[in-house]
């Protein structure tokens, strides 16, 4: 079983701007490659204050389960903070509101799916 190439390289690009990762598998963490915690279920709480290691990096995108990455939000990833926003008449109330004070950005998903267009375009139609 090969290394998942790209999705490695982006951890690897992620941990050294300073934003910890942890392993996915569809739209939840990925349970199968993860520690356990005291309560013997798998955890991503670890990496909400240590990077993971090369090690852990490369047995996680190893797995074929793996199929993307999640940030982990918080101080490890320099206060990182996200909103998910579905509702495109929001957008442009919410990027009022920041004034400039943060940055917006867009989730692109898998490029040439229908949901990566309409994403693209809502997105585009409110920011742009």
């Amino acid at each position: 079983m090969g290394v998942v190439m790209g999705l490695i390289d982006h951890a690897r690009a992620y941990i050294n701007a300073g934003i910890s990762v942890i392993p996915c598998n569809r739209k939840v963490p990925n349970a199968k490659v993860l520690p356990l915690g005291a309560d013997g279920k798998p955890t991503w709480r670890p990496y909400q204050e240590r990077y993971a290691t090369e090690e852990e990096l490369t047995r996680w995108f190893s797995e074929r389960t793996t199929t993307g990455m999640a940030a982990v939000c918080g101080t490890i990833s320099g206060n990182l903070r996200t909103i998910d926003i579905d509702d495109l008449s929001l957008m442009q109330s919410f990027s009022d509101k920041i004034g400039g004070k943060g940055n917006i950005v867009e989730l692109e998903g898998i490029p040439g799916s229908s949901a990566a267009r309409e994403r693209g375009e809502g997105f585009n139609s409110v920011i742009a």
